[in-house]
């Protein structure tokens, strides 16, 4: 059986459409060929989330009072020495002089306790 020419063209026709439909195109390469020379790479990056610390140490005081200063912010670099806040020094010296006053009483009731109990003893 013989195929007319006008069905082999639309033959022809239709698998060379469907060939070119399927055919992908050429992805653009991710890199640029240069020739060498110095230049400046720029290179930049962005994230999204939380950034957490390597190290994270809790600062204890075993000091209490109003903070008069802060000299420190959350996140800052410290080195050992550096005043990390001021605190107001009147309770602390209430206390250190309450104490002292509270020995000097003791003391005394004990001094006064001692000589009572000391009896002369005649022969």
């Amino acid at each position: 059986m013989k195929v007319p020419s006008h069905h082999f063209a639309r033959i022809a026709g239709t698998v060379l459409l469907v060939l070119l439909a399927c055919h992908k195109k050429e992805v653009a390469p991710l890199y640029e060929e240069v020739s060498v020379e110095r230049r400046t790479i720029q290179v930049s990056a962005s994230a999204s989330g939380t950034i957490e610390p390597v190290l994270a140490i809790d600062v204890k005081s075993k000091a209490s009072g109003e903070i008069l200063d802060l000299p420190v912010d959350t996140g800052d670099d410290v080195k050992k020495g550096q005043l990390l806040a001021s605190i107001d020094p009147r309770l602390p010296k209430n206390d250190l002089e309450q104490a002292q006053a509270d020995l000097q009483v003791a003391n005394a009731r004990s001094s006064i306790r001692s000589s009572s109990w000391r009896v002369p003893i005649r022969w």
